[in-house]
């Protein structure tokens, strides 16, 4: 807009100097001749020098002809130029206004915060401010306090290469946090260094990376996490419980007799009675528990920070009693049970590989015992 007006400006001032330098030239030659008329004496001379003055104004008045048109071109050539300037001014509002990113300019200050210059209207609905309200305010305003301590590394690298790509986060008024990519690059307007940045909503294309994300940390029937967070999950706790010297039990569950139900009726039962179990397993742990499906019919659960074997007792009684219990699905009535492996640590093991081997390995000797309890790991 600075350039446009300024061109503008300058269409004005060369018509006027144009006319101010014919006028000009006009004057200097009229007064040389009234000079010489004035001055002459003699009939003979007067009447040359009007011979002379009617030739040299005839001569004038050409060239005063062919002046003008120059001036009239030049004033044509302008005034057109004038309008694409125009035309394009408006072109530029359009897209600036309508585009269907967030545009904004801001200044470069140092000392101060930077205070908004321009917004287009996507800004103002996105985040719902008016436009008088943002350019009252500074990019600070609206950014979310847990992105602001990345702001002096951002605008460091800004000022030393003029442009930076980073993913940001507004918040709207309504409190509504807007996660975007911005693209920021320094301009030079009116002398004054101003940031012009175009920020583009990824809301949805983050929702699609939290999705895939879950899925891959989550089992897509029962959707509790799957073997890889639990690992992820178990390797924390074990940390922790080496640093306090806390004990910690991984649990590990199969159900018994579930390959019968589920070639006898189907897999769509089967997945809805895995569902089921799911559901009772959670009414017997802690918040700070974790149940993990593994595999078909093999869940492990990890509990941290126990204060005696008797706790990891307690939790492995309890599920075999409540999956006792029957389960009414599509008017099927099931009776299964669960046979269950306990590992500690720091007894059984010092680290997730071996203590889940190890809760697997009691898994086993429980079905071999008769299914439907649980066994403490002990070594052969």
């Amino acid at each position: 807009m600075a350039k446009l007006l300024s061109k503008r400006m300058g269409v004005t001032k060369i018509i006027r100097q144009l006319k101010q330098k014919a006028n000009r030239d006009i004057a200097v030659i009229a007064v040389i001749c009234l000079s010489v008329f004035l001055f002459g004496m003699s009939f003979e001379l007067i009447q040359a020098w009007l011979y002379f003055f009617i030739i040299l104004s005839i001569g004038l008045f050409a060239f005063c002809l062919r002046r003008w048109k120059d001036i009239e071109m030049v004033k044509k050539q302008l005034l057109g130029s004038e309008e694409a300037l125009q035309e394009t001014e408006i072109k530029f509002r359009e897209l600036f206004h309508h585009a269907n990113d967030l545009i904004f300019l801001y200044e470069l200050t140092v000392d101060r915060k930077p205070r908004f210059l321009e917004v287009n209207d996507v800004t103002c609905q996105k985040l719902g401010y008016t436009r008088e309200e943002l350019l009252s305010m500074s990019p600070r305003d609206i950014t979310d306090p847990e992105c602001l301590v990345e702001m002096p590394t951002i605008k460091k690298e800004l000022i030393e290469k003029d442009h930076v790509t980073f993913e940001w986060r507004y918040v709207a008024q309504n409190g509504h946090k807007l996660p975007v990519e911005s693209s920021a690059r320094v301009l030079t307007l009116n002398g004054e260094k101003v940031v012009f940045t175009i920020a583009r909503d990824i809301t949805e294309r983050k929702r699609i990376e939290e999705i895939v994300n879950h899925l891959a940390y989550h089992d897509p029937l029962t959707d509790l996490p799957n073997r890889r967070l639990f690992e992820d999950r178990a390797a924390l706790a074990l940390s922790h419980a080496k640093r306090h010297h806390h004990m910690m039990a991984v649990l590990f569950l199969d159900l018994d007799s579930f390959k019968i139900i589920n070639d006898s009726l189907g897999h769509d039962l089967g997945d809805l009675l895995l569902k089921a179990v799911t559901e009772r397993l959670k009414g017997c742990v802690r918040k700070k528990d974790t149940i993990a499906r593994i595999g078909g019919d093999e869940f492990t659960l990890l509990l941290p920070e126990i204060a005696e074997v008797q706790d990891a007792i307690k939790v492995a009684q309890k599920i075999l009693e409540i999956l006792e219990q029957p389960f009414m699905i599509k008017g099927h009535t099931f009776q299964i049970t669960t046979s269950i492996g306990i590992a500690l640590y720091p007894d059984n093991g010092a680290d997730i590989d071996t203590l889940l081997k190890r809760a697997d390995i009691s898994m086993y000797r429980a079905k071999e015992q008769g299914k439907n309890n649980y066994r403490l790991y002990s070594f052969p």
